[in-house]
């Protein structure tokens, strides 16, 4: 997708932008959000056509270049059916940030089948990422200051993943809960 623009991130931030302020929201910089089912109803070329007509596209189509119409209208249309449903969730502020970041969950549908496959793929990939890449030194920082200010202590605290270190800043900051497997690794600094 868009592999011909001149300028891939910028074309698809102004998309995103459009996206956020126009299909997602009532009207645009206002808090006051579609409902699922008229999102749901929205048919993606029309709002193609609507973005790419729109005012917003003068910067746009300088980022594009030289291309077929028909591919790139095809293109935005698959752009705006995939970044609807992450717009909704970070605008929904009526939902808990922890919760299921899927568009089945919101109520959501694609109009284009492969982006839900898409949606779960990146799920996976993120899920096995956030298990296999260690604490970042600023979690680590962190986490130990949380300790220490609880009066706790971590034996193999720069062994943890970012998943794990994470699980940990939650339950000393928010106070969520702690998996049983980690809550047995906290001991009291005596």
């Amino acid at each position: 997708m868009f592999e011909y623009v001149r300028d891939t991130h910028k074309v698809k931030v102004r998309i995103g932008q459009f996206v956020a302020h126009h299909v997602v929201q009532e009207k645009p910089f206002s808090k006051i959000l579609r409902s699922v089912e008229q999102i749901n109803t929205m048919n993606r070329y029309d709002l193609a056509k609507a973005f790419l007509e729109s005012g917003e596209a003068k910067y746009f189509y300088r980022d594009v270049g030289e291309c077929d119409p028909e591919r790139l209208l095809d293109d935005v249309a698959r752009y705006i059916d995939q970044r609807i449903p992450k717009a909704y969730i970070t605008w929904d502020t009526e939902q808990e940030a922890t919760s299921d970041w899927s568009a089945k969950a919101r109520g959501l549908i694609y109009q284009f089948p492969e982006h839900a496959d898409l949606e779960e793929e990146i799920k996976r990939e993120a899920e096995a990422w956030k298990q296999e890449t260690p604490a970042t030194e600023r979690q680590i920082k962190y986490l130990k200051s949380l300790l220490k200010n609880a009066g706790y202590c971590l034996n193999q605290i720069e062994e943890l993943n970012v998943d794990e270190a994470s699980q940990y800043i939650r339950f000393f900051v928010e106070d969520a809960p702690l998996p049983h497997e980690l809550s047995q690794r906290l001991e009291y600094d005596i």
